[in-house]
C-alpha cells in the first residue's frame, strides 16, 4: 500500500513538472507581463504586435538631430550622418529575454523576477560620432589650466598655487547674506595700488552711496591693494581685521594689508580665479 501512494505522489509531481514547462514553452513567443520597452507597456504582446509598437512609437525619436552646444556655439550630428536606426529587433529580443528570467517554475508561479523596463536598442556608425567628437574639439578644446588661485567660500580661505603646488594660504572674509561673492570661475581682471572707491549707489552704502572716495581717507574701505575679478567684485586688503574668517563683506574678498600686498606681488592681470 505504501509502493502503491508513493508510485501515486511521484506521478502527480512529474506532471506537475510537465505541466509547468509545457505552460511555460506555450509563452516563450509573448513578453511577459510587467516588461516595459522605454515608456511603452509591452506585456502580454507577442514578436509581431511589439515589433509594431517599437515602430510606431520610437522610430520617430531616433530622427531627431544630436546638438552639442558649447558657450554660444551650435554642433549638429543629423542622424543620417551616423547611420542612427532604432533596432527594433534587438529591442524585441531584449524584451522577450528580460521576462523569460529565472527558470520555469519561478516564472509560472510568479517569483522570476518578470517585469522591468528595457532599454530601446539604437544601433549608429561608431567611426562616424568618433568623427563628429573630432571636428567639435577643433573649436572647442582647449588645454586645461588649473587655477592660481582658490577661494574656499565656506573656509573663509584663499589659497595661492605655483606650479600646480600650493604655495600659500590666506584667511579671507567673504560675502555677507544678500550681497555674498560670486561662486565661478574667473580672473584677475585689474590691479591697482592704493585704490579709489566708486561706492555703488546701494543702500548699504548710505551716505556715500554714488561717491567717489579717494586712497587714503578712513572712509575708503578699499586699503593698499585691489585686485578686481567680476562685476565690481575685488580682492583688496581692510583694516577691519576682525572681520576676517566670516561672511562680513558686500561681495568683496577682504585680505590683512600685509596679505593683500603680497599676493598682489604674486599675481598678474589673467591670473585664474576659481571661487566655489
Amino acid at each position: 500500500m505504501a509502493v502503491i501512494t508513493a508510485g501515486i505522489g511521484a506521478t502527480v509531481v512529474l506532471l506537475f513538472v510537465v505541466a509547468v514547462v509545457i505552460v511555460d514553452a506555450t509563452r516563450e513567443e509573448k513578453i511577459a507581463d510587467g516588461v516595459r520597452i522605454g515608456m511603452l507597456d509591452a506585456g502580454g504582446l507577442d514578436r509581431d504586435a511589439a515589433r509594431a509598437l517599437v515602430q510606431r512609437r520610437l522610430a520617430a525619436t531616433v530622427a531627431q538631430p544630436l546638438t552639442a552646444i558649447h558657450e554660444r556655439r551650435s554642433f549638429v550630428l543629423r542622424p543620417q550622418e551616423a547611420a542612427v536606426r532604432l533596432d527594433v529587433d534587438a529591442t524585441v529580443d531584449a524584451a522577450l529575454r528580460r521576462g523569460r528570467a529565472g527558470d520555469p517554475f519561478s516564472r509560472g508561479l510568479g517569483g522570476g523576477g518578470a517585469g522591468g523596463t528595457v532599454t530601446p536598442r539604437v544601433a549608429y556608425s561608431r567611426a562616424e560620432l568618433a568623427s563628429f567628437v573630432a571636428r567639435t574639439a577643433k573649436h572647442v578644446d582647449r588645454d586645461a589650466r588649473d587655477a592660481d588661485i582658490a577661494v574656499d567660500r565656506d573656509a573663509k580661505v584663499l589659497r595661492l598655487y605655483k606650479n600646480l603646488k600650493l604655495a600659500k594660504r590666506y584667511r579671507i572674509a567673504v560675502g555677507k547674506a544678500g550681497t555674498e561673492t560670486a561662486a565661478g570661475r574667473y580672473k584677475i581682471a585689474e590691479k591697482d595700488v592704493d585704490p579709489t572707491w566708486h561706492a555703488p549707489n546701494e543702500a548699504w552704502a548710505g551716505d556715500l552711496a554714488g561717491q567717489t572716495i579717494p586712497p587714503g581717507d578712513p572712509r575708503n574701505p578699499l586699503k593698499a591693494r585691489w585686485m578686481g575679478f567680476h562685476d565690481g567684485q575685488g580682492i583688496h586688503g581692510t583694516d577691519d581685521v576682525d572681520s576676517l574668517g566670516s561672511a562680513a563683506s558686500h561681495g568683496c574678498i577682504r585680505m590683512a594689508v600685509s596679505d593683500v600686498e603680497r599676493l598682489f606681488r604674486e599675481v598678474e592681470v589673467g591670473t585664474p580665479l576659481f571661487l566655489q
